[in-house]
């Protein structure tokens, strides 16, 4: 008898140690990867909480309510006092909560389809981008180098042909804008010409670009981004396009005007939003654009950021005397969340 009583307390309290407390990790962990993708689709959060109530309820009742023993908290809460307290046995209740976790997973699995649908959508963009950079090229070339071109050719046949020094000069003059216009041109095609940014790949991107911007200046940058994994995912690649080249002619901007030494730039995403953060300490910026003809860049930015319904505010710093100490900008570009 003391063999068997032994054996019943140590497999109650395997019960006791294993199924609650299991049931707790997992119904924190839900929660907490509830509130990661969040910012992806509210209803997703919504079905990461039902998932971890129906865990932490099925653990209580797996962990907690066993057959009743002689010692706590078997003689306080067993099979009988949930009986006599609910009114059915905890088996069926258990059969209950068993139905509701299979829901929860399914809505939970349900979810993962978003990266399926995704994918697609990427390689769709892609596809599209594909071809209205060749379209683009092909016009480019085709239509205005061409012209350019021929017309280049028309100025140096009458340049050989012209006795005057003034007209030849001027004639000259005329030539070298066509080619540097053509040069232009091809260089446009080559690099300029917007390209689809990859998701994954956002953050060398934007490194990437911020090397290349400063690489020929003194200018310290300090650059941070708090997206997770999922809300990477989650970022329409369209607004990933316009982000990054907001943020390219934010940096252009500093490094031609500014006359800094420190930049810091902060992308992070919130519930409902993405927020980008560009401090320097340089001299300054005009807080309206139209009475400082220097920085006309903003008039892109500013179009870019309403086309995403978005909002730039920008404020610039002021020591004591009230001189420019430095410009910041705060970018904020709304998320879709049903």
């Amino acid at each position: 008898q003391e063999l068997y009583e032994h054996r019943v307390f140590f497999i109650v309290s395997i019960r006791y140690m294993m199924a609650f407390p299991a049931a707790l990790l997992s119904a924190g962990a839900l929660i907490y990867h509830g509130f990661k993708v969040r910012a992806l689709d509210i209803i997703w959060m919504k079905y990461y909480f039902y998932l971890s109530g129906v865990v932490l309820v099925y653990g209580m009742l797996d962990g907690l309510f066993v057959r009743k023993q002689a010692f706590f908290p078997a003689n306080t809460f067993y099979n009988q006092w949930f009986i006599e307290v609910l009114g059915i046995p905890v088996q069926l209740f258990k059969i209950i909560v068993g139905l509701a976790f299979y829901h929860s997973i399914r809505l939970v699995i349900k979810s993962f389809s978003w990266e399926k649908n995704n994918k697609w959508e990427q390689l769709r963009l892609e596809e599209q981008d594909m071809r209205v950079k060749g379209e683009l090229n092909l016009k480019l070339h085709d239509e205005m180098i061409q012209s350019l071109f021929i017309s280049g050719l028309n100025l140096e046949s009458m340049l050989v042909n012209c006795p005057d020094k003034e007209s030849k000069e001027t004639l000259t003059s005329a030539i070298e804008i066509l080619n540097g216009s053509i040069q232009t041109l091809r260089d446009y095609m080559q690099t300029t010409t917007i390209k689809t940014i990859s998701i994954d790949d956002l953050h060398q991107e934007i490194q990437t670009m911020i090397n290349t911007t400063f690489k020929s200046t003194s200018i310290k940058v300090n650059y941070h981004d708090f997206l997770d994994q999922q809300g990477i995912h989650a970022l329409d690649k369209r607004i990933l396009n316009d982000l990054f080249y907001i943020l390219r002619e934010l940096l252009v901007n500093v490094v031609k005007h500014a006359s800094a030494t420190e930049v810091k730039v902060v992308l992070y995403q919130e519930i409902q939003c993405l927020k980008l953060i560009v401090m320097d300490n340089g001299i300054g910026l005009n807080a309206k654009p139209h009475e400082n003809t220097t920085h006309y860049g903003l008039e892109n930015i500013k179009s870019r950021v309403e086309k995403l319904n978005g909002t730039m505010k920008i404020y610039v710093k002021r020591n004591m005397l009230k001189r420019h100490r430095g410009t910041s900008f705060t970018i904020l570009i709304p998320l879709e969340v049903e």
